[in-house]
């Protein structure tokens, strides 16, 4: 409702008291710490505004004791947005849950590992890259499978698409770090 032109005043509303949140939570674990008890409505806005989602990744991001403690919000709801919205954003929000200062979380990594590959998002997040004569990109969007040759996804208007399969490739990374082989096989699959 709120993204609807005649709230637009509302939405300025909104954007401004998500930049004073964004800006009380730099540099504060404290208020990191307070603030995170509205970690699932932040999480709800995250699905229609991406001010949320920078919120959530500035709470979180390197927060150890956040990120150890039980979470204020759903890991399942944030693989379900990738899943649909094939955004970079909600991406680095799962990166952020993975690994604090460099240092691998395993339980987090477990934890997004298992919504992310479950039956119901392993299609939608599959990416397959083809090498050799002609170099390209096969992603499932919302419409089905789209493939790109390596010249179409460096044009323009596809930068969203280049973002979101370099940003899903660097998850699947964080998912590997800290880990022995025997635990990337799924990743890979």
């Amino acid at each position: 409702k709120i993204l609807l032109p005649e709230h637009e005043n509302d939405l300025t509303l909104v954007m401004v008291a998500y930049q004073i949140v964004i800006l009380s939570m730099q540099e504060s674990r404290e208020n990191q710490k307070y603030l995170s008890q509205w970690g699932e409505l932040f999480q709800e806005h995250a699905d229609f505004l991406d001010i949320a989602q920078e919120a959530l990744l500035v709470m979180l991001a390197n927060n150890f004791e956040l990120l150890s403690g039980p979470l204020p919000l759903s890991i399942e709801r944030a693989v379900d947005m990738v899943a649909i919205a094939k955004s970079a954003l909600h991406i680095r929000f799962l990166q952020a849950l993975c690994v604090c200062d460099t240092v691998p979380i395993l339980s987090m990594q477990n934890l997004v590992s298992s919504a992310l590959f479950r039956d119901t998002h392993k299609d939608s997040i599959k990416v397959i890259l083809t090498f050799g004569d002609a170099e390209s990109v096969t992603y499932n969007s919302r419409d089905g499978p789209v493939t790109l040759l390596a010249e179409q996804l460096m044009l323009p208007e596809n930068h969203n698409i280049k973002k979101y399969i370099s940003c899903l490739i660097h998850l699947l990374a964080t998912l590997c770090k800290g880990r022995t082989v025997e635990n990337t096989v799924k990743v890979s699959e």
